[in-house]
């Protein structure tokens, strides 16, 4: 996994180590920065809230995400960071 930015976008990229193929989401500055700070500018977080569906690498909201993750994992376990959220609660998506 891969974010990075220029002028005018932000990229968050996931590669299979296994195969050629990758996914990437790019963002215009704007909504970039809504994100960001969304997740607070936590790298590690976005990292976290990546799922990928239907050959689509999806960025998940953290308050959905989280909430979602609440409420499926059992009394005293962690719950699985990759637990999906309600699709209208996803971002945007380009696969390359």
């Amino acid at each position: 996994m891969e974010i990075s930015s220029n002028n005018t976008h932000l990229f968050i990229a996931a590669y299979d180590l296994e195969s050629p193929e990758s996914l990437l989401i790019e963002l215009p500055e704007r909504r970039a920065q809504d994100i960001l700070n969304e997740f607070q500018n936590d790298y590690e977080a976005m990292a976290n809230s990546l799922q990928v569906m239907n050959k689509r690498l999806v960025l998940l909201n953290p308050k959905f995400a989280s909430q979602k993750r609440m409420q499926t994992a059992p009394s005293g376990t962690r719950p699985n960071i990759h637990e999906v959220g309600p699709p209208d609660h996803q971002h945007a998506v380009n696969q390359t």
